[in-house]
């Protein structure tokens, strides 16, 4: 479960820093060709480019930090696992206490509803 939640941290991040990072750099990109078509108007431009980057930062965050890295691992696991356990062993004692608090948060909102603590024996299914 640790290592899971130190993943979806590390992609959650990345995700606040992309948004956090790319509208203003789109509003830097559009605001000089969107004066060259005679928008000045500053809510414009800002709407303008929200939805920009909200669009372009999606779509590449979907495929480049998504889809072609879960595909990649699927075709080759040994040697993505291998280069991904190093940084994900840092990024994980990086930050320990955020990742201990996301996992107690989580237990919690499982004891919760019923479901308790994982045991020492996980249930395995093999279809």
């Amino acid at each position: 479960d640790a290592y899971l939640a130190a993943c979806q941290l590390g992609i959650t991040l990345a995700s606040l820093g992309l948004g956090w990072v790319g509208e203003p750099a789109f509003a830097h990109i559009l605001e000089p060709l969107l004066d060259a078509v005679g928008v000045q108007s500053a809510e414009v431009i800002k709407g303008v480019s929200f939805f920009a980057a909200f669009f372009v930062i999606s779509y590449l965050h979907i495929v480049v930090g998504e889809l072609a890295p879960k595909s990649w691992a699927i075709r080759k696991p040994e040697l993505l696992s291998l280069w991904t356990a190093v940084p994900l062993y840092l990024f994980y004692w990086a930050m320990y206490p955020a990742i201990y608090l996301l996992n107690a948060s989580a237990n919690a909102i499982l004891r919760i509803a019923g479901q308790g603590e994982p045991g020492p024996h996980h249930e395995h299914h093999y279809s």
